[in-house]
Order: structure tokens, then C-alpha cells, then sequence
């Protein structure tokens, strides 16, 4: 069995773009994903054109805020890889970007299939590896260190090991494009506290005529 330098779990943005990154710095990347193409929910968003990020918050703090709790904890990420640094990520890779009312970023040619396309390129470029129809069964734990994964199953009984994994399979949002949850049961087996999912965003059918 193959052992790569990293193995990531889920080929959404967050995947895809460190399994780009980590590709670029030398490691040997595999990324397992279960839906028959990467980036599914990426393709989707702004409504196909892809919103990156938002240069009205250049101030991380400001930017942070905006998740309440969670804002203390991502200062540190965002200091290092903010809304900045996110564009001269896509830029030297050639995409061309435009900055909308209220600070919005999309690509130039309002196609998020152009971001995927690019993640894509910088992976397999330097020699990492996707696989598609791959979902992941189980995960087994180190019998060294019981917070640390050593190798994954796949439904099919395939086994990958790698000296790191990424889990980025996304949360419980949009289960018909793959995030589904799946991570939850793998987290708190390795000792992470989960706490329960609650809807955010929901759709409401209205009967009312004024209000369409």
C-alpha cells in the first residue's frame, strides 16, 4: 500500500485548495471523493459564478467578527491566508478576477467552473491524485496515538495510508451533493467534540402573491 504525504477526505474548496498547495510545496497528495466530480457545491455557488471572497473586510478582525463564536478561533488562519492572499492564490495561477458592488470577488468571466479548473491544474500539474466514487467506509485509528488516524477504508474495501489526513468533507448543509454528515462519526471517534447541527439557511414556500 501506497503511504502518501498527505491524504485529504473531501475534493470541495477547502480540499481542493490545500491539496493545491501542499502539491505545490512537494508532498505527495491522494484526495478521496465520494461524488462522481470535484468541486460540486463549488460549481454552484453565486449562483454559478463562484463569490471567492470580500474586500470590504481586510481587517481580519472585521472579517472574523462575522462568525460570532467561531471568531477568536479563525483570526489566526485568516492572518495567514485572508482575502488577499486568496486572490494572488488565483491570480498567479492566471485567473483573472473582478471586484463587484459591496467588495465581492468573482471571476472576470463570472464562470466558477474556471476556479475549479484551475484548482485542478495546480493539483494534477505537480503530481497529485484524485480519486472520484470514493467514498470513505471508515477510518481506522492509530494504535500508537488514538488521536491520529493511520489508514482509511473506502465501500469498496480499498485501504489508503498517508503520514497526514485532511478531513474536508464539509458538514450536514446539502446531503444531494455529498455533504452529508459523513465527517461527524470519524471526528468524534478520533476524540473531537461535535456539537449537534442546526439549520441556518432553509427554503420557505410562501403562498402569498405580493410577496413573489
Amino acid at each position: 500500500m501506497k503511504i502518501y504525504d498527505l491524504l485529504i477526505i473531501g475534493a470541495g474548496p477547502a480540499g481542493l485548495i490545500a491539496g493545491a498547495r501542499a502539491s505545490e510545496l512537494g508532498a505527495s497528495v491522494l484526495i478521496l471523493e465520494k461524488n462522481a466530480q470535484a468541486g460540486t457545491k463549488l460549481l454552484m455557488t453565486g449562483g454559478g459564478r463562484c463569490n471567492l471572497t470580500n474586500l470590504n473586510f481586510l481587517d481580519i478582525r472585521d472579517f472574523a467578527s462575522n462568525y460570532q463564536s467561531a471568531a477568536n478561533f479563525l483570526l489566526s488562519p485568516l492572518s495567514r491566508f485572508g482575502p488577499k492572499e486568496l486572490c494572488s492564490f488565483f491570480g498567479e495561477g492566471g485567473l483573472k478576477l473582478k471586484e463587484e458592488a459591496k467588495g465581492r470577488v468573482f471571476p472576470e468571466n463570472n464562470k466558477a467552473r474556471s476556479v475549479l479548473d484551475l484548482l485542478l491544474k495546480k493539483i494534477e500539474s505537480k503530481g497529485g491524485e484524485i480519486l472520484l466514487k470514493a467514498e470513505v467506509e471508515k477510518i481506522t485509528i492509530s494504535p500508537v496515538d488514538l488521536k491520529k488516524i493511520d489508514q482509511v477504508e473506502l465501500k469498496d474495501g480499498r485501504l489508503f495510508g498517508a503520514k497526514n489526513f485532511l478531513i474536508a468533507s464539509g458538514g450536514k448543509a446539502y446531503p444531494l451533493t455529498g455533504s452529508s454528515g459523513d465527517a461527524y462519526s470519524w471526528l468524534r471517534k478520533l476524540g473531537h467534540k461535535v456539537i449537534e447541527p442546526q439549520p441556518g439557511l432553509t427554503p420557505i414556500k410562501i403562498s402569498e402573491d405580493f410577496i413573489k
